[in-house]
């Protein structure tokens, strides 16, 4: 009786101890896809020549990512997770105003036509 019941503990030991690192390495994982987004969207951004809050956006998402990275490299996953959101967040804004500028430049040119 005493073998099964140390049996028993062992296996659940086992299965609950390997969860947490388990949990971790997904949201490691997870905050390295959310990094790689951020930065794909900030590289796409460079190739633009972002001007006024546009660039301002860019500059704010590029250090967001930076932030992003070092957690990930402190093993801090959800803070790394938080980070990564906020770049990718930025950088979308940095594409929007792009794209506001622009229709703006466009319709300036077509009133004064």
């Amino acid at each position: 009786m005493r073998k099964k019941m140390a049996a028993a503990l062992l296996a659940a030991s086992v299965i609950y101890g390997s969860l947490p690192s388990a949990a971790i390495a997904v949201s490691e994982t997870r905050a390295r896809a959310i990094v790689a987004e951020a930065k794909g969207k900030i590289e796409a951004n460079d190739k633009l020549g972002l001007t006024g809050s546009a660039a301002d956006a860019q500059t704010r998402a590029r250090d967001a990512l930076a932030r992003a990275e070092k957690a990930i490299r402190d093993d801090k996953e959800h803070r790394a997770m938080h980070e990564a959101d906020s770049a990718d967040a930025l950088a979308g804004l940095a594409q929007a105003s792009a794209e506001l500028n622009r229709l703006n430049a466009e319709r300036d040119q077509l009133a004064a036509h």
